[in-house]
C-alpha cells in the first residue's frame, strides 16, 4: 500500500485516499470533508460519506456510507455542536456522543447531562437531543413501508 491509498477494512482492499489535513486521519477520494470540519488520530471517512461544519471526527471512529453521522447545534450550556456517530448496521455497538470536551456513548451523554446539569433547561435540551437521536435511529431501523 503506498501513501496515495489507504485500506478501509470495509472489503473493498486499499482504495485512493488521503490523510486529512486538520489532523491526520484518513479519508477516502470518494467520500467529502469540509475545510471546518477535523478528522484525527485514527478516525477513518470513506464510501460515500460527507463530513460538514464543525464536525470533529477522532479517535477510532469509522464514517461511512450517507448516514453515518447528524451534528446538530448549538445545544445546550456552552452553545456547542454536538456530533452523533452512528454504529454499522448489523452490529453490537451504539451511538457515539462527541460535544465540547465530552466523548462518549449515548447512554454515558445522558448520564453526564442529568450529573452536570440536573433539571436545568440545560439538561431538558441536552436530553430532548438524545430522544431525538433515538427517535431517528428506530426510524432507520424499521423496514420501509411500500405504498402502492
Amino acid at each position: 500500500m503506498n501513501a496515495l491509498t489507504h485500506d478501509f477494512w470495509d472489503g473493498n482492499g486499499p482504495v485512493p485516499a488521503h490523510q486529512h489535513p486538520n489532523g491526520g486521519g484518513w479519508v477516502a477520494d470518494t467520500a467529502r470533508v469540509s475545510g471546518s470540519a477535523q478528522v484525527s488520530g485514527s478516525a477513518q471517512v470513506f464510501g460515500s460519506a460527507q463530513v460538514f461544519g464543525e464536525a470533529r471526527v477522532f479517535g477510532e471512529a469509522r464514517v461511512f456510507g450517507e448516514r453515518s453521522l447528524i451534528t446538530l447545534g448549538p445545544v445546550g450550556s456552552r452553545n456547542a455542536f454536538l456530533t452523533a456517530v452512528f454504529p454499522e448496521p448489523d452490529s453490537d455497538a451504539v451511538i457515539q456522543i462527541f460535544t465540547g470536551c465530552f466523548s462518549g456513548s449515548l447512554e454515558q451523554f445522558e448520564a453526564a447531562v442529568t450529573k452536570t446539569h440536573g433539571e436545568s433547561v440545560y439538561a431538558r435540551e441536552y436530553l430532548a437531543t438524545a430522544e431525538y437521536l433515538k427517535a431517528l435511529t428506530a426510524a432507520r431501523l424499521e423496514p420501509a413501508k411500500v405504498t402502492s
